[in-house]
């Protein structure tokens, strides 16, 4: 799967950004920047994903902003791991290891550290459990040293 373009994933008709109103186009963007706040707030926070609220965001820019959206996809926190997963390439192991080590540290934390009601361990830890398997199912991306000794011929 080729990497698309602007045009491709809008439609380039209906949701296009020039077919909008400027309320419409307002909309878009102001839910693109809620959703990319709170995917922040969301590295830092363990019940708060980041991915999600992230590509929330790309969705919206696309609809709203194609200035914002190609802020987005090509920045340097969030562009290529935003451009690879909607290009279907997936992540690397390193990242989803990090990610699945880092969600489940930082639920272990906040159970350990804080005193939470025990009904949020039966409402945490299914989501995280849901979570874990959607990172653990993407496609993984192969590293730039694997991919440097297939160009070189070796395998």
């Amino acid at each position: 799967m080729g990497a698309m373009t602007v045009d491709e994933l809008v439609g380039a008709d209906r949701c296009s950004p020039e077919k909008l109103t400027k309320l419409q186009r307002f909309k878009w963007n102001f839910l693109g920047t809620l959703a990319l706040i709170l995917g922040i707030i969301g590295m830092a926070l363990p019940v708060m994903p980041t991915a999600p609220f992230v590509l929330a965001a790309a969705a919206c820019y696309l609809r709203g902003s194609r200035t914002m959206y190609c802020w987005l996809t090509t920045n340097r926190f969030f562009g290529l791991i935003v451009s690879d997963y909607l290009n279907g390439k997936g992540v690397s192991w390193g990242l989803k290891l990090l990610s699945i080590t880092f969600l489940w540290a930082s639920l272990s934390f906040s159970f350990l550290f804080f005193e939470l009601p025990p009904w949020t361990l039966l409402a945490i830890v299914p989501a995280a459990a849901a979570v874990s398997t959607h990172v653990i199912r993407l496609p993984v991306k192969p590293s730039r040293s694997s991919l440097r000794r297939r160009a070189r011929g070796r395998s």
